[in-house]
């Protein structure tokens, strides 16, 4: 996933999902995210928790380039098992949710969409802003008034799913 120029930020994801351990361990093996952000979701735990694993303590002590395994595979072995689809779904919301926000440092960021659509095994959930497919409206006319139309189909995926994943 090069077009992930920056790995997504843990208050950027808190802000939009719930995440398990599950979820975190699965994006770190993906490398969505860094070794920092289970750090960061461990300290944030702790910060609401009057009662907590001796290992979420542990994890939440480490530096950013301690090896954070032993802990975050213990922390995820707890929780049920997380089925495929689900973490998927969530990710390619969380991922297209940032790129968005940030699609101004990216010098195409609709041909980021089509990697990500290709990524995530071509999702009929976004097809609809993905350029090389067929558009269900006319073409407006020029390429800028058209990928404005992707843009906003874009933007209306992110504003449905929004909420689904806290």
């Amino acid at each position: 996933m090069e077009y992930l120029a920056s790995l997504l930020t843990y208050n950027f994801i808190s802000n939009l999902a719930q995440i398990s351990w599950q979820d975190i361990l699965l994006a770190i093996q993906k490398q969505f995210v860094s070794r920092e952000f289970a750090i960061q979701h461990a300290m944030s735990e702790l910060a609401i928790s009057d009662e907590y694993p001796q290992t979420l303590v542990d994890l939440a002590s480490l530096n950013k380039n301690d090896d954070i395994h032993p802990y975050i595979d213990e922390l995820a072995s707890m929780e049920p098992e997380l089925r495929s689809a689900e973490f998927s779904e969530k990710w390619l919301y969380l991922i297209l949710a940032w790129v968005y926000k940030n699609r101004d440092t990216y010098p195409n960021p609709l041909e980021i969409v089509e990697q990500i659509y290709a990524d995530f095994d071509y999702p009929d959930s976004i097809s609809g802003f993905v350029r090389y497919m067929p558009s269900e409206g006319p073409n407006l006319g020029s390429l800028e008034k058209n990928n404005n139309r992707l843009f906003d189909k874009w933007k209306i995926f992110l504003d449905s799913q929004r909420g689904k994943y806290c």
